[in-house]
């Protein structure tokens, strides 16, 4: 998927209507409505960060070019 963004925002607490004491009884699963953004727009926003479910390019890459020199210091 193109333009994915790394860190979306979801706002859950529209223009900080409840204060923070209510907002920790708050369930997350209980919610409705809930709305994200790619900027924060409310200070009791919650960060949601892309996480890559696999290995980068360079660590795969570097893990092949050790096996091979460990396999080669065996001959």
């Amino acid at each position: 998927m193109k333009n994915t963004p790394q860190k979306i925002f979801l706002q859950v607490n529209n223009n900080d209507y409840y204060d923070k004491e209510e907002m920790k009884q708050i369930d997350f699963k209980e919610l409705a409505e809930v709305t994200w953004h790619d900027e924060r727009l409310n200070e009791s926003d919650l960060v949601y960060v892309l996480k890559n479910r696999f290995p980068s390019n360079d660590f795969v890459l570097g893990m092949i070019v050790a096996l091979i020199i460990s396999l080669i210091s065996t001959l």
